[in-house]
């Protein structure tokens, strides 16, 4: 089942998870002729289609239709009444549910974070599906500061009475990410715009403090090296975060070791992750794109 509605450059669409939950995407049409597979926009653990609104255009713009998902749990998509629900495995059923839902057969993934990991592991599961992969500062070993950082901040779900606070909130969890932007209020507003939304009087957090459970229970993460080394079959980009807690310069070496054709793009002065419109980064995807049918 599948609705839209148009809104601006991009169709707000809605599917249904094989449980009933509703899957939101925005769906962006190529800009002039189509010169290239579709690409599919994956987000971090608490972040929402609209971390793409500025990237996915770029994209658009190269003659490609772009599909930009939220997760389960956040941002317009519904939220699971079964914490248990926010895993990988689930996250992956629910994207070739939007796939169905957009008639797309093959495609590229540029993934953030968790977002990479979906991707990674969709391509795992469904071998031949994912033509290429952008992984965006994500890789087979997680850092233990990035990932206590990642666990002392997610699911608080705070909530505040104005974007000033929200705005506030948001340099503070995030200054280390981009130190570079220390005081620059209209940076931290347009962020907190992407990180909270008006519900009910406030200003909240735009997910289900639930999808950090699996963090809270101090679960050990599994070994991942095996998922990334199956995706060396198909072309990789990865954009790193020269200042990133998460992927350490050992995994990205090793990375680098175990494949060879891996393309690394590092953006200078930014951590955990860049947001894609750094100059770095936007010319390292198009021109990765421009090697991709």
């Amino acid at each position: 089942m599948t609705s839209s509605l148009e809104v601006d450059s991009f169709a707000a669409r809605n599917a249904r998870s094989v449980d009933g939950l509703t899957l939101h995407y925005r769906d962006y049409p190529a800009v002039g002729a189509i010169r290239g597979l579709p690409v599919v926009c994956l987000h971090g653990l608490t972040r929402n289609a609209r971390d793409f609104e500025n990237v996915a255009p770029y994209i658009a713009a190269e003659g490609r239709r772009v599909i930009v998902a939220d997760v389960r749990g956040r941002g317009r998509s519904g939220r699971d009444t079964d914490s248990a629900h926010y895993d990988i495995p689930i996250y992956v059923n629910d994207l070739m549910t939007v796939l169905e839902s957009a008639g797309i057969d093959r495609c590229v993934i540029v993934g953030t974070s968790m977002g990479g990991l979906i991707g990674a592991a969709f391509n795992l599961i469904h071998p031949g599906r994912v033509a290429a992969i952008v992984l965006n500062d994500i890789g087979p070993e997680l850092g233990a500061r990035g990932l206590q950082r990642i666990a002392e901040t997610a699911g608080g779900g705070e909530s505040y009475d104005t974007w000033e606070q929200a705005a506030a909130h948001t340099e503070r969890i995030l200054a280390h990410v981009h130190p570079q932007r220390a005081g620059d209020r209209p940076f931290w507003f347009a962020y907190a715009r992407r990180l909270f939304r008006e519900s009910d009087g406030a200003v909240a957090l735009d997910y289900d403090p639930a999808i950090a459970a699996g963090l809270k229970s101090g679960a050990a993460t599994p070994d991942l090296w095996p998922l990334f080394d199956h995706l060396a079959a198909i072309p990789i980009q990865l954009i790193w975060g020269a200042e990133s807690e998460l992927l350490e310069s050992a995994t990205v070496e090793q990375m680098r070791a175990r494949d060879p054709d891996l393309r690394v793009a590092v953006v200078d002065g930014v951590g955990h992750a860049p947001t894609l419109e750094e100059a770095d980064a936007e010319a390292a995807l198009k021109d990765f794109l421009h090697t991709v049918d």
